[in-house]
C-alpha cells in the first residue's frame, strides 16, 4: 500500500469555531455599516440634484408658458407643484429600492468574503491549538513517569543502591525523551518562523554523515546496512533536511528485527535526487499509512513522540520537495524523498 503525504486534517474545536463566527459578523455588521454609509451618501446627492433640477425645470415651464393659457396662475402652480413632487417622490422610491438592493447583495457578499478569508486563520488557529495541546500532553507524559518514581523511591523504608539506581537510570530515558520531544518542536517553529532557506547541499556527504552513528548500531542490532550514492550529486535543501533523513534511518531501525536489512540509496530523478530507505521491518498497517505524517500520531507499537515524521513531512515540503512511503505489514517499508537538484 502506497501513501503520497498530504497536508494534515484538523480537529474542530468549538470555542475556536464560535470565535470565528462571532469575527464574522463583525465583519460582515461593519461593511454594512460602511455600504450604508455610502449608499446614503450617494443617494442624498443624487436626491438633492435631482431635486433641484425638477424645480427648475418646472420653473422654466411656468416662465416660458408651456402650459395651457385657459390654465389661471393657481392651476399653473399647483400643476407644477404636482410634477415637481410626483417626479421627486419617484426618485425616493427609486434610490431607497436600489439602496436596499446593494445593501442586501453587500451583506451577502460580504459574509460569503469573511468566510473565505478567516477560514484560512480559523484552520490554522485550530491546528495550533491541537499541536500545543499534543505537545502539553507528550512532555506530561514522562515527567509523570519521573514523579513517579521518585516519590516511589522517597517513600521507601529501604533505599538500596539498586532502586536509586532503577530510578536514575528510568528518569535518564525518559529525559532523554523530552529531549527528543523538544528539540523536534524547536525545529518545527525555526521552520515556521522562516529560517533556514533551501541553499546547494552535497547529498551524499549529507547522508554519509547521518549515516555514521547507525554503523556501530546496526551491528549491536544484528542488522545489515548498506548505502549507495553518487559522490558529485548536488540538492537544494533546507540546512536541517539532515534531520529528514536521520529521522527515517531511525524509523527503520526501529522498527526491523534482528537479521534485518536496511538499504539507502540516493540518485539523480530528473529534476530532483531520490533518497530511497527501504527496511524488511514490521510494516505498516493500511490504516494507519495515511496518518504516519500527522503530528503526534502514533501507531499501536510506535514508543517515539510522533513528531519524527511530521518534521520529515516539514523539511522535505520547506525544501521544495514531496515525500512517500509504501509499505506491507511484515514485510517492510520504502520511503522515498524527492528533493530538487541545484
Amino acid at each position: 500500500m502506497t501513501y503520497q503525504s498530504k497536508p494534515s486534517g484538523e480537529s474542530a474545536i468549538g470555542s475556536d469555531s464560535k470565535l470565528f463566527v462571532r469575527a464574522r459578523i463583525r465583519f460582515t455588521l461593519l461593511s454594512f455599516a460602511v455600504a450604508l454609509a455610502v449608499a446614503g451618501a450617494f443617494s442624498a446627492y443624487v436626491y438633492l440634484n435631482v431635486t433641484s433640477d425638477v424645480t427648475d425645470i418646472g420653473s422654466q415651464v411656468t416662465k416660458s408658458g408651456g402650459i395651457p393659457a385657459d390654465t389661471d396662475n393657481v392651476q399653473q402652480q399647483d400643476n407644477v407643484q404636482q410634477f415637481v413632487s410626483g417626479t421627486t417622490s419617484s426618485v425616493l422610491n427609486s434610490l431607497a429600492y436600489a439602496d436596499i438592493a446593494l445593501l442586501l447583495c453587500v451583506t451577502a457578499a460580504s459574509y460569503y468574503a469573511s468566510g473565505l478569508l478567516l477560514r484560512p486563520i480559523e484552520r490554522a488557529n485550530r491546528a495550533q491549538r491541537a499541536f500545543a495541546t499534543n505537545a502539553s500532553h507528550e512532555l506530561r507524559t514522562p515527567l509523570a513517569i519521573m514523579r513517579s518514581d521518585t516519590e516511589r523511591l522517597a517513600r521507601s523504608a529501604y533505599r538500596r543502591p539498586e532502586d536509586a539506581r532503577e530510578v536514575a537510570l528510568s528518569n535518564l530515558e525518559e529525559l532523554s525523551r523530552m529531549e527528543r520531544i523538544i528539540g523536534t518542536l524547536l525545529a518545527l517553529v525555526r521552520l515556521e518562523g522562516g529560517m533556514g532557506n533551501p541553499r546547494p547541499l552535497n547529498l551524499d556527504s549529507l547522508v554519509r554523515e547521518e549515516l555514521e552513528p547507525f554503523t556501530k548500531l546496526a551491528r549491536e542490532q544484528g542488522l545489515k546496512l548498506s548505502y549507495e550514492g553518487d559522490p558529485e550529486l548536488m540538492i537544494r535543501a533546507v540546512p536541517d533536511i539532515g534531520s529528514a533523513v536521520r529521522n527515517l534511518i531511525q524509523n527503520s531501525f526501529a522498527h526491523t528485527s534482528k537479521g534485518g536489512t536496511v538499504q539507502v540509496t540516493a540518485r539523480p530523478q530528473g529534476a530532483y535526487a531520490l533518497i530511497e530507505i527501504k527496511d524488511t521491518g514490521v510494516g505498516i498497517a493500511p490504516d494507519a499509512l495515511s496518518r504516519v505524517f500527522e503530528p503526534f500520531y502514533k501507531g499501536e507499537k510506535s514508543a517515539g513522540s510522533g513528531l519524527g515524521l511530521a518534521l520529515v513531512k516539514e523539511l522535505v515540503g520547506r525544501s521544495g520537495g514531496s515525500v512517500g512511503i509504501e509499505s506491507v505489514l511484515g514485510s517492510g517499508t520504502r520511503v522515498e524523498v524527492r528533493l530538487p537538484l541545484a
